[in-house]
């Protein structure tokens, strides 16, 4: 399928929301299709695939990616439009954010990423505000507005336990990112050489796996990929003697 307005179509709602669930964008498509496509053809997963991979090819000059990310506290399948460019965060934000609020969004990033089992309260992260000291504070106020914002943009993601987590965005974008200013504190899964940020760890070892990197080795070997000892923790459906789950890192 040669680029076409079906695909200039799909990038501007995906840039636009900046993250959509598997589902959604094959809604999404199936819009695009009904307007832009001549016959009765219905997108299934194989055209959303097709249709990502041509836009991909095409944003890549921009260092511009759509990437599929299985964030794993929902267990959800996301589309994330990212900027994969070398510049700095600071750089990447200053267009929609000022100095300040940069600052703030770094501070937030690194406590929650830095913290056991990275995941902050909200209380603490509000309180985060007053660590900037080298130029003026946000006020409480804007740092509410900005929490609740970064939130539903997807960089931050509240858990059931009331405590903040890393989002699907900040896992998608500044996963390297992080990984390479936190090396000591960021898990690396052994399987894909990736950060992992939510995964699950051998009852064996320290090694810590994404559950879908895990569950397609499982299907062909039964022992750990880093200890070898037997593989005996309960992923995604397969059974196993128990389920355990992530432990902060340092901590067997």
């Amino acid at each position: 399928m040669a680029y076409s307005d079906v695909h200039r179509a799909f990038l501007q709602a995906i840039s636009h929301h900046g993250f959509i669930s598997s589902k959604q964008a094959l809604t999404i498509l199936l819009s695009i299709y009904t307007e832009y496509h001549t016959d009765d053809t219905i997108p299934n997963e194989h055209h959303l695939v097709g249709v990502i991979t041509s836009i991909n090819a095409k944003i890549a000059r921009y260092s511009q990616k759509i990437k599929l990310v299985r964030f794993e506290p929902n267990r959800t399948d996301y589309y994330v439009f990212c900027n994969l460019s070398d510049r700095s965060l600071a750089d990447r934000l200053h267009t929609c954010y000022t100095d300040s609020e940069v600052a703030y969004f770094w501070i937030v990033l690194k406590e929650i990423a830095c913290c056991d089992g990275q995941s902050a309260s909200p209380f603490l992260c509000l309180n985060l505000n007053e660590h900037i000291t080298d130029r003026p504070r946000v006020s409480k106020v804007r740092a509410e507005e900005l929490l609740d914002e970064w939130t539903r943009a997807g960089y931050f993601f509240p858990e059931s336990n009331g405590t903040w987590i890393l989002g699907v965005r900040t896992v998608a974008e500044f996963g390297q990112f992080l990984r390479d200013k936190f090396e000591d504190k960021i898990d690396v899964c052994l399987l894909c050489k990736e950060a992992a940020f939510y995964g699950v760890r051998c009852r064996h070892c320290p090694e810590t796996f994404h559950t879908r990197c895990i569950n397609t080795y499982l299907q062909r070997l039964t022992v750990c990929p880093g200890c070898k000892e037997v593989w005996i923790v309960t992923v995604d459906g397969l059974k196993s003697e128990e389920e355990v789950p992530k432990l902060p890192r340092g901590s067997m």
